[in-house]
């Protein structure tokens, strides 16, 4: 009887020990959402997350003035391609040189932007930003990490709304690594 007093306790702390393995391993799951070969986000400009040279803010209001520049965004991502949506994804982080505006006020760039998922990983892409409303165009994906880790494809932006709201449909050659 001693002998089976003894191995219960040890039996109920390998029980534990493996829920509770297992638990860490459940929260360690990404979302069922990004381990998709298609993801869905919408990009919302965060007026705080802009950064430029400092000696343009002032006649920042005029956006041809910061034309021949690279400016900064640190925006958030939203899940679904609205930007309505109280989900947030993660952040996107882009740099971007802005060659010209035209006459409505839609902004021509070259941008390099990531989206990083949290500590899911991130995923990188680049080439020609056309940022007027209603447009829509592709980029490669460059790479990523995490999940995303040596991801490849393309991404497809639609302008929502010029220089507010960005839609992305990201279609990776394989599944992420989830």
């Amino acid at each position: 009887m001693a002998i089976m007093a003894r191995a219960l306790p040890n039996a109920h702390s390998a029980a534990a020990l493996f829920l509770m393995a297992l638990s860490v391993v459940a929260a360690a799951m990404p979302p069922k959402d990004l381990c998709t070969r298609t993801l869905v986000v919408t990009e919302v400009y965060n007026d705080d997350g802009w950064s430029m040279p400092a000696h343009l803010r002032e006649v920042s209001d005029n956006i041809t003035n910061i034309i021949g520049y690279t400016t900064g965004y640190n925006d958030p991502a939203v899940w679904g391609g609205s930007g309505t949506s109280t989900r947030r994804v993660g952040t996107v982080l882009s740099t971007c040189f802005l060659q010209s505006v035209s006459p409505s006020g839609g902004q021509y760039n070259y941008c390099t932007a990531t989206l990083t998922v949290g500590d899911y990983g991130s995923i990188s892409w680049m080439g020609p930003f056309n940022d007027e409303e209603g447009d829509e165009f592709y980029n490669a994906i460059t790479g990523g990490t995490g999940i995303y880790n040596g991801a490849t494809g393309s991404v497809r932006t639609n302008v929502l709304k010029t220089a507010e709201l960005w839609r992305y449909q990201f279609t990776f050659l394989e599944k992420p690594k989830c």
